[in-house]
């Protein structure tokens, strides 16, 4: 579950891209309290778009792996 998003966009952008992905199934919402919370439907994901998630995390962690390297 992720609870921030560091993201370098307006409130109502970011707004309007998260109703967007609840709206296709793709993300619900958890409520935490005081708090909400933004859960992944990861099987939602994976049956619509196979793979996409997996060459995603692969990507970031290459990227992570790069950026991590180049600052030695």
């Amino acid at each position: 579950m992720c609870q921030s998003f560091d993201l370098p966009v307006a409130k109502q952008t970011r707004t309007y891209h998260f109703r967007t992905l609840r709206d296709a199934g793709l993300i619900r919402d958890i409520d935490c309290g005081n708090k909400k919370g933004i859960l992944l439907r990861r099987n939602a994901l994976d049956r619509r778009f196979p793979g996409l998630f997996d060459l995603l995390a692969a990507e970031f962690g290459n990227a992570t792996r790069s950026r991590g390297s180049r600052s030695r």
